[in-house]
């Protein structure tokens, strides 16, 4: 649904003959590759924070916890989001699009993203606890600090 100049318009103005087959396929597939792309980048902040914080144990049980609810929560939504968008047989793409089966995403979706809200902050708010206890003067702890923030 993306314009000649790799703009899409407004969903709004998007008329429903663009919603052919392969965009339809499309949508679906974004739907499904969400949870393990959103994995991946959670996944690849909380081991660098492993590394760097390593030697605190309670900075490692709290990675740890952050790297299983992570696998657990969005191995679940991958799943339930490719068994969610499977068609019926015998309906089209576009009527399986309209109907509930689609429909039943959203509930999924907006859980997914709260928990994602809740996830970032987690990630986002992590390694401050392990940078005020450097040994280094104010100045320089808030810039580790900001380096750390502008990562997640």
């Amino acid at each position: 649904v993306v314009d000649h100049h790799a703009v899409g318009p407004h969903q709004w103005n998007v008329k429903a003959s663009r919603f052919t087959d392969p965009v339809i396929r499309l949508f679906i597939v974004v739907d499904i590759i969400y949870s393990p792309a959103i994995l991946m980048a959670k996944f690849s902040l909380l081991w660098l924070y492993l590394d760097v914080f390593r030697p605190d144990k309670r900075m490692r049980y709290a990675i740890y916890s952050g790297i299983v609810f992570c696998s657990l929560f969005y191995t679940a939504t991958f799943i339930a989001f490719c068994v969610q968008s499977i068609s019926r047989p015998g309906q089209s793409l576009l009527g399986f699009m309209l109907s509930k089966g689609v429909a039943a995403n959203l509930p999924l979706s907006v859980g997914q993203g709260s928990v994602n809200v809740v996830s970032d902050l987690y990630i986002f708010l992590l390694p401050i606890p392990g940078v005020i206890q450097l040994q280094l003067p104010k100045k320089k702890k808030i810039g580790v600090c900001a380096i750390f923030m502008t990562g997640s």
